[in-house]
Parts: C-alpha cells; structure tokens; sequence
C-alpha cells in the first residue's frame, strides 16, 4: 500500500494515492482505513483475478487523478463488470486514452456518453460514434461532425438510424462505402449501392450480409474481380450462380466457389479438376464433394505421385 500527500496538503493528514494487493475487498478497505484513518475510501473494484485497487479514496474534492496510474486506469477502463460510479469517474480522467476506453465500455451510460461526445480528445468522439449504446440524437449530432473519421464511424454503426444513415449517404463517396458496409443497411440501398461506380463500392455492398440473392447473382458478371470474390464468399450466394462463378477466369473466384457451403455436387467434381493446386486441394475439402469423384480424384493423385520425375 502506498500513502502520499496530495500536492498543497502538508501535515499530518496522510492520503492514499494508490493500491493493489490480493486481499479481498473487505479487508482492503479496512487496511486503507486503518493507515489512514481520514481516508473517505469509497470505491473499490477487483483489477486483476486475486487483486483489488482502491477506486475512490482522498476527501471530497480530492482529484481521482491522483491515484492509480495512467495504464493502470485504462486497463480498469475496460473491464465489462467495472462499477457504475468508477465508470462515471473514468469519464472524466485527465487522460484523454482512459476517457476514450470509458466511453468504449459496454457499461457506460447514455448520459455519460453524451456528456464524452462533446470532449475535446478526437479519439474519445471516435469511440463514442462507435458504442452501442449511445443515442440516436447524440449520432444524428456527430454525423454532422467536422472530422471525416468520426462520421465515418457514425455510418459504420448498425445503431446509427436510417433517416441518420441517408443524410451521410449525401456526403463523400468514403462515406457511402461505410454505409454500404454497415450491417443495418437496407437491401434495397444496397442493390442501388450495386450500381456505383466505385468497384470498393459494389464490393463492400456484395460483402454486406443483407445483399440479397438477385443482387449477388447479377454481380457475377462484375468487371471486377473483387466484386466477383465477395459473390462467391457470401453465404446466401445461390448454387446456381457458384456454378457460373466456377469457370472465373481468376483462380481466386473459383477458389471461393470450391470453399462455399452452397456449391453443388456437380460443381465441386468439375472443380476438382481445376488446373490451380489451391481449387482442387479447397475442392476435395468441400464436404459436398461426392465421395466417388474424391477417391478417383485421390487415385489420381497417387498415381502422379508414383511416376518417375523424368
């Protein structure tokens, strides 16, 4: 245990600035007192498994600054089972990096969020467009923020509103690539988001859980190969646009087919022999490779393996 006077006190009033030791709770706020017995030892919060810290300790006013150290505050920060009031205290560190990891807790509060969206630290605004929990006006709010990251992150998150969402889409083409890509976009924006220009654009709209079958079918014959990938990854792709995908010119498409769950028997025995060691090795992994077609294809192989190398 470490005792300390706070900066301007002097005397015999001794403060405890910071604390750790394996003793349970109970009996560490009992120590505390009894070293310093005019200690308001308020708060304490398990930091480590067999370890406790001292929260809140010092008279009213005493800055929570003082006590346990930078990393040590952040690393608190980021427990999901931390206090409620250890957490609200944390939101108003004098260090910009724990204030930040407060506001990504998924305990923090919509208040204390609110109050986090207006701090001057760039990297707590961030983390506070990403939380879950924090309200739609306060994202409404930072969608119209002057820094391109943080609407960025506003567009990315699926607790973002719709009506939020179509005001960003009006915003720069990075923006509309983080819409497309926010798993709460609708089907309908994303077979429009299909159409753009962008191939990053059609692609993270192709990769998008909520992209419809008819969307990822007339993806197919996108002109980029990214596109085409993103297709033949997806897991709602129908079967029968796998099959078309499996003669890609690009090993990589027809890589993805050979690995997908969907990709037809047929499919995957004509994969097999695919002139890419990569699509046949990913094609006899399949499970829907017909079990026939894979113990001729494997005789085959041993066959190969057995011939002379001249």
């Amino acid at each position: 245990m470490k005792c300390g006077t706070p900066a301007g006190m002097r005397g015999a009033n001794q403060y405890v600035r910071s604390t750790s030791a394996s003793a349970p709770p109970s009996d560490l706020v009992r120590q505390t007192r009894r070293t310093a017995p005019l200690v308001c030892c308020s708060e304490v919060w398990p930091f480590e498994p067999g370890h406790y810290c001292v929260a809140k300790v010092g008279p009213p006013g005493w800055s929570h600054d003082n006590h346990p150290t930078g990393p040590m505050r952040r690393r608190a920060a980021e427990k999901p089972d931390l206090l409620l009031g250890v957490l609200d205290m944390l939101c108003h560190d004098k260090d910009h990096e724990t204030r930040a990891t407060a506001a990504s807790n998924p305990q923090i509060s919509a208040v204390a969020l609110h109050q986090l969206s207006h701090d001057e630290s760039a990297d707590v605004r961030r983390a506070v467009a990403n939380s879950s929990r924090t309200t739609s006006d306060d994202l409404a709010r930072l969608a119209c923020h002057p820094e391109l990251d943080v609407r960025q992150i506003v567009a990315h998150n699926p607790h973002t509103p719709l009506d939020t969402l179509l005001q960003l889409t009006r915003d720069t083409d990075s923006l509309k690539l983080q819409v497309a890509g926010n798993p709460a976009c609708p089907s309908t924006w994303l077979e429009l988001y299909s159409h753009h220009p962008s191939p990053d654009v059609r692609c993270v709209a192709a990769e998008n859980p909520n992209t419809t079958a008819e969307t990822l079918s007339r993806l197919t014959t996108d002109t980029d190969s990214d596109v085409r990938q993103a297709v033949a990854d997806h897991p709602v792709t129908p079967a029968a646009t796998l099959t078309a995908l499996a003669t890609d010119p690009k090993f990589l498409v027809r890589l993805r087919v050979a690995r997908h769950h969907s990709t037809p028997p047929e499919t995957l025995g004509e994969l097999l022999r695919d002139i890419d060691l990569f699509v046949t090795e990913a094609a006899s992994l399949n499970p829907n490779t017909p079990r026939p077609v894979l113990a001729m294809w494997q005789l085959t192989q041993d066959a190969d393996k057995r011939q002379p190398p001249f």
